[in-house]
């Protein structure tokens, strides 16, 4: 929904590239020139479906190619992804030749799928982003910081209406260097 923002001043960004087998973000190839341009680390996320991961994941990786990919593992409408969907995803994604390591997995659908452990996660080297729209604390208190699972968060979206460049976007904080 950020169309045409620009990027200038970002260390990092991720695009959204695809949805389910059949959605296609029209701006990603833009955004992934201006993100190049502004100098900004590029990164593509996949909105996670109930059902056909692997199909999910071809599709995702025909449209990403060797960009980095950010898994979005949350419900939407009547679709309710389960940690067997997610999995299978990465799994396939990877036999592909893609590149995947953060799991974007919110604390709130975690514990709407009755709390299961981040095992199968952890298990495959894969990074967690919380979200948790409670306003940025960089204390080790933080909501966004918090573990859940048996996993800490490595990145922590802390908002969806930061105003950036003109536009109210997502913004997410990590404790790391971009290297």
């Amino acid at each position: 929904y950020n169309a045409g923002v620009s990027l200038n001043g970002a260390p990092a960004v991720c695009i959204k590239v695809t949805e389910g087998t059949s959605y296609v973000n029209p701006d990603y190839s833009p955004a992934l020139g201006r993100a190049h341009s502004a100098g900004a680390y590029p990164f593509a996320y996949h909105f996670l479906h109930q059902g056909n991961a692997a199909g999910q994941a071809s599709w995702a990786h025909q449209h990403a190619g060797s960009t980095p990919l950010m898994l979005d593992f949350e419900p939407t409408g009547s679709s309710n992804p389960q940690v067997a969907d997610a999995t299978a995803f990465i799994d396939e994604y990877r036999k592909l030749g893609g590149i995947i390591y953060l799991n974007y997995f919110p604390h709130w659908y975690w514990q709407q799928l009755g709390s299961p452990s981040m095992q199968p996660f952890l298990s495959r080297n894969m990074f967690l982003v919380s979200s948790a729209y409670t306003g940025y604390t960089d204390g080790p208190n933080g909501t966004g910081w918090q573990p859940y699972g048996g996993q800490y968060p490595s990145v922590w979206q802390y908002t969806d209406s930061q105003q950036f460049n003109g536009q109210k976007v997502d913004f997410n904080a990590y404790r790391g260097s971009l290297d």
